[in-house]
């Protein structure tokens, strides 16, 4: 191991995505990610809406934007399409450093795939 003596800083906007996804099964992904846009206070535009679009599309996710998330009684999104909407919504504030617990936990090789393709540009 490394040990670390001192303080790190680490300047910019920062993301933090947990393991486990905490979304709520009715939203659609369109949905959640106006919402997620309305509350980082960008508003809805049509710069806002072509982000969203690229979002999801880079993610894999573009099929999915009327999909429900879904939960235990209402059937929506795969394990690994919430994931992939999790890391979308945190995209879409830009940040200059994202931080994920195990960000290809449950994709498949494919999805894993891309990602790590989006996250590293």
């Amino acid at each position: 191991g490394v040990s670390v003596v001192g303080e790190v800083n680490l300047p910019g906007t920062r993301a933090y995505i947990p393991q486990d996804d905490r979304l709520h099964g009715f939203y659609t992904c369109q949905a959640y990610m106006k919402h997620y846009a309305r509350l980082s206070g960008k508003g809805i535009n049509s710069e806002t809406e072509t982000v969203i679009d690229d979002i999801l599309n880079s993610l894999g996710l573009e099929e999915h934007r009327e999909t429900v998330v879904g939960d235990i009684f209402l059937k929506g999104l795969s394990g690994g399409q919430k994931r992939r909407l999790s890391i979308a919504l945190e995209a879409l504030s830009n940040p200059e450093n994202f931080f994920l617990d195990e960000p290809t936990s449950g994709l498949d090789s494919e999805s894993a795939l891309q990602v790590m393709k989006f996250l590293s540009d």
